[in-house]
């Protein structure tokens, strides 16, 4: 699947970083920069956008292009 990152407005001042499937490990140093960079200074380096948790409210989901 797609993972989540970012913040969830429903509740102010959650951040997220979850759904990497086994990819996780792989891809914890910068996820763990990234979400340090959201908690710092609010905005990441790179662009989140397709991570964000409210595409599910917005329908905007794109299936995986692989699975592993």
């Amino acid at each position: 699947g797609i993972p989540v990152i970012g913040a969830i407005d429903e509740r102010p001042g959650l951040i997220v970083a979850t759904g990497f499937s086994g990819h996780g490990f792989a891809l914890g140093p910068i996820v763990g920069r990234v979400v340090s960079e959201l908690i710092l200074d609010g905005q990441p380096s790179v662009d989140l956008h397709k991570l964000r948790y409210s595409r599910f409210k917005e329908k905007d989901v794109a299936p995986p292009r692989a699975t592993i």
